[in-house]
């Protein structure tokens, strides 16, 4: 039997060998809950549905998804491009923009049932370069823009019908960079602006028929590199800056025409990493920043000529994380910051030499996420922070010693998606946060024991696509949404009740209101009645609108009110005196009063009403202020109202008339006593 140990270093091995590999305040706060949960939901608004059963029925539109490999699903500009079969056409290329209407065929490029043999979908600068067979040119370089127009064959490298074996391209500037063979020079490295004069041998690395066969390009600071042949040094570390001149060997590691099989190149910041064997320590991690000198033997993990075959590389904050043996633990997770003490095994998971298997190396945060077997719970869903407390498996997904082999690693809006399997389910979508209750199965897509075989999750701009199989359909294209869905919420304060100032109401300076949304974090708010403002009398409806980056919005009102509850302010007169008129007092009329308010005029009453007539003696007069809002203030003042006196006329002995005047007899008989009186006492004083 051979063992897991022995299975993942011999397809190592085979990977190397075949050509390269990719590795695998005052008002009340809107409810925060919904970004909380909108997270945990990995940024779904939408569930995963089938956006179009491309050939109808239970037979497939995507070929086995055992034998895909990336490049068969990419983005470019707003869509989707992938290899589908509807039937009738063979396999061809199509693009979708997530609608059953808008996903279609793009342009048969064999004519009928068979197929064009697609590969290698690349975009570059807008447009999507691939492989593809005409059945006249053989297998070529094609691009397209998504019309059937303008898809096109780029260049008949291999003039005929051979094939030019076009492999390993990848985007480099506006160009593409690419193996290729003319029929003469063998495999070499050729670039394509997408013009046929623009389609060119880079350099012939290997002279004649053989070829240098380029292989696992990487980007780095403007340069390809890539392992290369040039029948002298063996297979060694290239690079180019896409000239023939400046596309040369980096250093021959292993002196002689054995080579050094550098593979899993990995760039972090300026430093490339890649696996490679110099003849005396067996394949290691060495690092290169494209010079000779700079380009050494990180550490001998497994010393002697066995070699500990790193692997499988992430970037964690400059730090890189791999697989590795060292002889003792088996393979492993190692981390290292390229130097040779920094370079250290960060947890023995499965303790022993077989070591935890592990594979699906990725990178989210400050953290990576693998699978891995302590030999317990079968292969299950890791995380590790780059310390041996801090690895842990996130999940048994597969409860017991059942495996649940999570696999097709995608990083998408903070969430891990992957796949898994469960007893229940069969192969399925799944997420992840990192925690045990945030790693749950996105949905059933094949209902039951059957496996969906999720692969290649893409995304393009708010969509994720990927192919998946249900038992109505075979395997098909599906995709969820990760656009802001639900617009955001949004809390506005208590109504709000205040005093009027003057005629035109009063300024407001209400709490201000508070949303939340999704993906937006913090939605700008507006305001149908700024705040500050003068608000009128009455009550005025505030409504407060929230916006979110999708343009989605939501509204909430309050009520303004501005009242006048307070009075006018009132001042009385002085008490007042008036002579009556006659027998039944005076008509009084009553002075003006002092009376004010902020808000409107004022109407003023007196009670008794002035210009009554008001009889002799005192009379408390109440004067009544009222506003427009029906409020009132009085006070009181008195009007005495004095009897008429009437004194007589003088006569010659010094007498004063008397009062009244009046004509009656009383008032005769008592003039006729003192005419009487005042003659006697003239009589007296002439006889004196």
């Amino acid at each position: 039997m051979i063992s897991s140990h022995t299975k993942i270093t011999s397809l190592s091995l085979l990977c190397w060998l075949a050509g390269g590999c990719t590795p695998p305040p005052d008002a009340p706060v809107a409810e925060p809950l919904a970004r909380q949960e909108f997270a945990a939901r990995g940024g779904q608004c939408t569930p995963p549905a089938r956006i179009k059963d491309i050939q109808p029925g239970q037979t497939a539109a995507f070929r086995d998804p055992l034998a895909w490999s990336p490049g068969l699903l990419v983005p470019s500009g707003d869509q989707l491009f992938f290899l589908a079969d509807d039937g009738t056409s063979g396999e061809e290329l199509w693009k979708s923009d997530g609608t059953p209407q808008g996903t279609l065929q793009v342009k048969d490029i064999q004519p009928g049932p068979l197929t064009s043999f697609i590969n290698t979908l690349t975009p570059v600068n807008g447009l999507v370069f691939f492989r593809a067979d005409d059945g006249t040119s053989g297998a070529e370089l094609w691009k397209s823009d998504g019309t059937g127009a303008g898809t096109i064959l780029v260049k008949d490298i291999n003039p005929g019908g051979g094939s030019s074996s076009i492999n390993f391209p990848v985007a480099f500037g506006s160009m593409l960079l690419f193996r290729a063979s003319n029929g003469t020079s063998g495999p070499e490295l050729w670039k394509s602006d997408g013009t046929e004069a623009g389609t060119v041998l880079v350099k012939d690395i290997n002279p004649g028929t053989g070829g240098g066969a380029p292989t696992d390009m990487k980007i780095m600071e403007g340069k390809a590199f890539f392992t290369a042949n040039d029948g002298s040094n063996g297979r060694e570390l290239w690079k180019s800056d896409g000239t023939e001149a400046g596309t040369v060997l980096v250093k021959d590691i292993n002196q002689g025409s054995a080579g050094s099989s550098p593979g899993f190149l990995f760039a972090v910041g300026s430093t490339l990493f890649f696996s490679a064997t110099d003849g005396t320590s067996g394949p290691e991690l060495w690092k290169s920043d494209g010079t000779v000198e700079g380009t050494v033997l990180v550490k001998d993990i497994q010393p002697g000529p066995a070699g500990s075959y790193p692997f499988a590389m992430a970037d964690v904050g400059g730090n890189l994380f791999f697989f590795a043996d060292d002889g003792t633990h088996g393979f492993e997770l190692w981390k290292s910051d390229g130097t040779a003490e920094g370079t250290v095994l960060v947890k023995d998971i499965q303790p022993g030499s077989g070591g935890s298997t592990p594979s699906g190396l990725i990178s989210m945060g400050s953290l990576v996420f693998f699978q891995a077997n302590d030999g317990r719970n079968g292969t299950e869903l890791w995380r590790s922070d780059g310390t041996e407390q801090g690895t842990f498996q996130v999940k048994d997904i597969n409860p017991g010693a059942a495996d649940s082999y999570p696999d097709q690693f995608s990083v998408i809006n903070g969430t891990i998606f992957f796949t898994a399997t469960d007893d229940s389910s069969g192969e399925e979508l799944w997420k992840s946060d990192g925690t045990p209750a945030g790693t749950v199965q996105v949905q059933d897509i094949a209902p039951g024991a059957t496996a969906a075989r999720p692969r290649t999750l893409t995304v393009v701009g708010t969509k994720v696509f990927f192919a998946a199989g249900d038992e109505a359909s075979g395997q098909e294209l599906w995709a969820f949404d990760l656009s802001d869905c639900a617009p955001p919420r949004v809390a506005c304060p208590a109504n709000q009740t205040v005093e009027g100032v003057s005629a035109s109401g009063a300024p407001v300076s209400y709490p201000a209101a508070t949303a939340v949304d999704d993906v937006t974090e913090t939605p700008p708010l507006a305001y149908s009645h700024a705040l500050g403002s003068t608000f009128p009398l009455g009550t005025t409806k505030v409504t407060v609108t929230a916006t979110d980056e999708a343009g989605k919005s939501a509204d909430c009102t309050f009520m303004v009110t501005v009242q006048d509850t307070t009075p006018p302010s009132l001042t009385c007169p002085a008490a007042q005196t008036v002579v009556a008129s006659g027998p039944d007092g005076a008509a009084v009329n009553h002075p003006q009063v002092v009376a004010t308010d902020a808000v409107s005029t004022v109407q003023i009453d007196y009670t008794p009403d002035s210009g009554s007539s008001l009889p002799a003696g005192d009379t408390l007069v109440t004067v009544t202020a009222t506003d427009g809002a029906g409020n009132a203030a009085s006070c009181t003042f008195t009007v005495t109202v004095r009897a008429q006196q009437q004194m007589p006329a003088e006569s010659g002995c010094g007498c004063a008339a008397g009062p009244g005047g009046s004509s009656g007899g009383a008032m005769l008989m008592l003039l006729a006593v003192l005419l009487w009186l005042c003659r006697a006492s003239s009589v007296r004083a002439r006889h004196t």
